[in-house]
């Protein structure tokens, strides 16, 4: 069950801002701290040890009320406050939207405290403390009923939530009236390709933007292996900061009756460029060179047994067989077309299965005409993504 209160302003220091009161199930996502023997603090300020949140450093600050006073006037205040600011630039701020708890210790959930309408309070060098002066009533704290302060035990918390602007944005252009762009390739000596990696048309310049076709006559991974044709559009050049979105037709031409095999598709493409050297560093990172790897190896194997014995056949062989031959990098990361898969979540695009490889081959369907075969792709862009990042 949660109860809601809105109350308005109730002190010129909190600066004409109301308090919103709740209660939740969650614990403070920062900081609680418990007090024993409450009583004792006898209107005391006490600080909090120094806690993180938002790459800052905090204390809480409570004023516990005056715990001598039997008729329960007066209010618990609890402040949040910024410390160990010395490295900060000067003239620094820090713009924060935190929550205040007190414990529900009875009904096991978080009296929390916030300002009204989530408005974001600035930390400067001028103003290092924001809070409450009038948290809590002392007899809404005290009465046992509400379970704040249980055989003179209590607990307080905070949760912080810090606004760093970090300057990305991003621009959607809409293209009203997206013009086709098309190229075609004809891949000779079709019968006897059987690359692994797969064969690329090179860069074509289309409109504003230049792609590439990549083919596998013989499928790329373990499904399409020797039963397919894979047929993927690739987006090679285009400003790094830009992803566009495009309907696009992958086309095998039917050379005797001029007619289409074709698949259709739509997705956001973005240069290869970038991605490429994602990948190359994340794989290096994987594998490591093989050379590196060897002699990381070799050192280790020189430390338990000498270097005679690592100059031996069986420990290269073992070298080899664990780190450095290319067979078994490429067993570890997976073939050229299986990298080319994992970049093309982000700027590679088109179909594992295209078309039968019977279907493919058949004389009659004309799709191989004098051992060569005619790929072709429509594209329409018609959406633009601009990135500004950090």
């Amino acid at each position: 069950m949660e109860t809601i209160c809105i109350c308005s302003p109730i002190s010129s220091s909190h600066n004409g801002v109301g308090i919103f009161r709740s209660k939740r199930n969650l614990p403070p996502a920062d900081y609680l701290f418990k007090i024993q023997s409450y009583s004792l603090l006898m209107n005391k300020k006490y600080e909090s040890g120094v806690f993180q949140a938002g790459e800052y450093k905090w204390k809480l600050v409570l004023h516990p009320g005056d715990n001598s006073r039997s008729d329960n006037n007066g209010y618990v205040s609890l402040f949040l406050k910024i410390v160990e600011t010395e490295k900060l630039p000067h003239d620094w701020k820090v713009n924060v939207n935190f929550k205040l708890f007190v414990v529900d210790q009875k009904h096991a959930n978080y009296l929390t405290i916030q300002d009204a309408g989530d408005a974001v309070r600035t930390f400067s060098e001028k103003k290092t403390k924001w809070g409450f002066e009038q948290l809590i009533s002392l007899r809404d704290f005290k009465n046992s009923s509400n379970g704040y302060l249980v055989k003179d035990f209590c607990e307080f918390g905070a949760e912080i939530f810090v606004i760093n602007h970090s300057n990305q944005s991003e621009s959607l252009y809409m293209i009203k009236n997206p013009t086709k762009d098309s190229f075609s390739w004809t891949l000779e000596n079709f019968s006897t390709l059987n690359g692994l990696s797969g064969y690329d048309s090179g860069t074509i310049a289309v409109g504003e933007r230049d792609w590439s076709l990549r083919v596998y006559p013989r499928g790329c991974d373990n499904e399409s292996r020797d039963k397919y044709l894979s047929l993927y559009l690739e987006l090679k050049n285009c400003a790094a900061n830009k992803t566009v979105f495009a309907n696009y037709t992958l086309k095998i031409l039917d050379q005797l009756h001029n007619k289409y095999h074709y698949e259709t598709g739509s997705a956001w493409f973005r240069p290869s460029g970038a991605a490429s050297n994602m990948i190359g560093a994340t794989a290096n990172k994987i594998i490591g060179v093989s050379a590196a790897a060897r002699n990381l190896v070799k050192a280790s194997a020189s430390k338990w047994f000498g270097t005679s014995v690592v100059e031996s056949d069986l420990v290269k062989g073992s070298v080899n067989m664990l780190y450095g031959a290319t067979a078994a990098a490429d067993k570890y990361i997976g073939a050229s077309a299986t990298v080319n898969n994992w970049i093309g979540s982000d700027n590679i695009k088109g179909f594992t299965k295209l078309i039968s490889l019977s279907e493919l081959n058949k004389k009659a369907n004309g799709y191989v005409k004098n051992n060569s075969i005619i790929m072709e792709v429509d594209i329409h862009v018609t959406r633009i993504r601009t990135s500004k990042l950090k």
